[in-house]
C-alpha cells in the first residue's frame, strides 16, 4: 500500500507540473499567443505610454490575448529600453512601443543598437505637427513667417521633442526647403508640456507641437496655426493649410509603432502581427484614435521595416553636420 500511494503521489505531482508548464508563458498548447509583455521605453503618462495602454486594453477587451502587462523602462530618450529589448533576443512574448523620437535618438546619440537589431511588428498611427504662433503674432500666414525667417535666420523656434525629434526635424527640413542653412536653425526644446506655454508667453518666435493639442487654444483665440505638416489637412483644423499647400514641400509625421526582439521564428512574428491586426480592427482602438486625434497609419512586417529604414536615413541626412 505504501508503494502504491507513493506511485499515485508521483503521478499526481507529475500531472500538476505538466499542467503548470502548459499554462505558463504566453503561448497556448497550439502555439497561439495568449499573453504579452508590452514595454514602454519612457515614463508613465507619455504619448507612447498612452498608445501602449490603449492597445493593451483593446487586446484584452476585444482581442484574443488573456493578459497584457504594460511596463515602463525610462532612460536616455528610450535607448535604455531599446537595449533591453534587443538583449532579450528570441522572446516572442515581448514587444516595445516606440516612434519617431526613438529612431531619432539612435541617430543623434550614435547608438550602437539600432532598429535593424529588432523585429519590426507594426506602425500604428501618425501625429501631424502644427506650426504655431500667438494669436496676436505679426505672422498672419506661413509665407510671412518664412520671409522673416529668411531675413533673420536666428529666429527662436520652440518644440516639445528632444534634438533630432519630430519637432526639431520639421524646422530643419522647412529651413532647407526655403534656402535657410540648417546650422542657423535656433531650436529650443521645452518638453511636451512646456512648448505651448512658451509660445503663448512669447519665449519663442514660433513653435512646433502636435496638431491634436492646439484645438482649444485656437478656438479660444489665444493661438494661431499657420500650417500643419501632414500630406493632407488635419481633420481637427480644416481651415489650416498643409506646408505643401503653403508653398513648402515638406511632410513630417510624429508616428508611433511597435517592435519586438530579434531572432524570432516566423510563426512568432505572425502571431504578434495578428494581435495588432486585431487591435487595429477593434472598436476600442478606432474610438481612441478619434478621441485623441490620431491619424490611422497602420502597416506591418516588411512594409514597416522598409519605412523604418527610410526614416532613419531621412533623420541622418537632416542631422548631418549639426551639433547634437
Amino acid at each position: 500500500m505504501k508503494n502504491l500511494s507513493r506511485a499515485r503521489m508521483l503521478t499526481m505531482l507529475l500531472a500538476v507540473t505538466l499542467a503548470s508548464t502548459a499554462c505558463s508563458g504566453g503561448a497556448s498548447e497550439d502555439g497561439e499567443l495568449t499573453e504579452l509583455r508590452y514595454m514602454v521605453p519612457n515614463a508613465a503618462g507619455s504619448g507612447w505610454d498612452m498608445t501602449a495602454r490603449t492597445a493593451a486594453a483593446a487586446m484584452e477587451g476585444e482581442g484574443s490575448l488573456n493578459r497584457v502587462d504594460v511596463f515602463n523602462v525610462d532612460g536616455a530618450n528610450g535607448t535604455v529600453g531599446l537595449a533591453r529589448l534587443v538583449d532579450d533576443d528570441g522572446n516572442g512574448e515581448l514587444v516595445m512601443q516606440m516612434g519617431f523620437g526613438l529612431v531619432a535618438a539612435t541617430v543623434s546619440q550614435e547608438s550602437a543598437i539600432t532598429f535593424s537589431d529588432t523585429t519590426p511588428v507594426a506602425k500604428l498611427i501618425d501625429d501631424y505637427l502644427a506650426v504655431t504662433v500667438p494669436a496676436d503674432s505679426e505672422f498672419e500666414d506661413l509665407e510671412s513667417l518664412i520671409a522673416a525667417w529668411q531675413a533673420e535666420p536666428n529666429l527662436k523656434i520652440g518644440g516639445g521633442s528632444a534634438i533630432g525629434g519630430a519637432d526639431h526635424l520639421a524646422p530643419l527640413l522647412i529651413a532647407e526647403a526655403n534656402g535657410i542653412s540648417r546650422t542657423d536653425v535656433n531650436y529650443v526644446t521645452f518638453g511636451g508640456s512646456g512648448v505651448l506655454p512658451a509660445v503663448l508667453g512669447g519665449q519663442v518666435d514660433f513653435a512646433f507641437t502636435s496638431a491634436a493639442d492646439v484645438g482649444e487654444l485656437v478656438e479660444a483665440g489665444e493661438l494661431r496655426v499657420l500650417a500643419t505638416t501632414g500630406p493632407t489637412r488635419y481633420e481637427g483644423l480644416p481651415d489650416v493649410p498643409t506646408l505643401s499647400e503653403a508653398g513648402t514641400e515638406v511632410e513630417v509625421a510624429n508616428w508611433r509603432g511597435v517592435v519586438a526582439p530579434p531572432d524570432l521564428e516566423d510563426a512568432e512574428i505572425e502571431a504578434l502581427i495578428a494581435a495588432f491586426d486585431e487591435v487595429h480592427a477593434s472598436d476600442h482602438w478606432q474610438t481612441a484614435m478619434e478621441r485623441n486625434g490620431w491619424i490611422d497609419a497602420y502597416m506591418t512586417g516588411d512594409e514597416f521595416s522598409a519605412y523604418l529604414e527610410d526614416q532613419q536615413a531621412q533623420i541622418s541626412v537632416a542631422l548631418e553636420g549639426l551639433d547634437s
